[in-house]
């Protein structure tokens, strides 16, 4: 507050209604305290089948894959729309399809496409879910057979390899973690209940 809005420590505690630097801190820590509460009260609502079944569902061992991306690009005079952007990528598709190597197709497209390996993903990995879907349901050497679709644009996924599954022990916490969100966001007064 001091670099962004030039305010004292006593215009900042006054201004946000504290009578002293202590009231603040008190404050602080009572949110602290508050929010660990929260997160260990969602965390007590989820029971060991919610765990298993997102384990049997979900969960897949780290996948390594590259793409190809058409954008979607409305704004830009050259860009394309999702009709065109999409048939480009089926085009691209039927290429690989008639035998052309992923690298051939990659430099005859070069100007229109973006093409990436993202190495090894896990599960959770802070990707879209569809393209995360397609990581976990393709077998290992092959590519997308339709484009899948994310808010960047179209992808052609294909898949270079991937690890064994993880055991439930090894990925329980983060397992808690993704359906913790699931249930914050699911329930907008949940943080009033606990």
């Amino acid at each position: 507050y001091e670099s962004y809005y030039g305010y004292t420590k006593e215009e900042f505690l006054s201004n946000y209604g504290f009578r002293n630097e202590e009231m603040f801190l008190d404050t602080l820590r009572l949110d602290y305290r508050r929010n660990k509460y929260f997160d260990s009260y969602v965390e007590g609502l989820i029971t060991d089948k919610e765990i298993d079944k997102y384990y049997k569902d979900e969960v897949f061992g780290d996948v390594d894959s590259k793409h190809i991306l058409v954008k979607i690009d409305k704004e830009s005079k050259d860009g394309l729309s999702d009709a065109e952007a999409k048939k480009l990528a089926k085009e691209i598709i039927k290429k690989l399809d008639s035998g052309k190597s992923w690298e051939d197709v990659v430099e005859e497209y070069k100007d229109k496409i973006v093409s990436e390996e993202l190495g090894y993903q896990a599960f959770n990995a802070s990707l879209e879910s569809s393209y995360l879907k397609e990581c976990k349901d393709l077998k290992v050497g092959k590519y997308s057979k339709t484009p899948v679709l994310t808010s960047y644009g179209y992808h052609i996924v294909y898949k270079i390899a991937q690890k064994d599954t993880p055991t439930l022990e090894e990925v329980k916490e983060d397992i808690v973690e993704i359906l913790s969100t699931e249930k914050k966001n699911a329930d907008e007064n949940l943080y009033y209940k606990a």
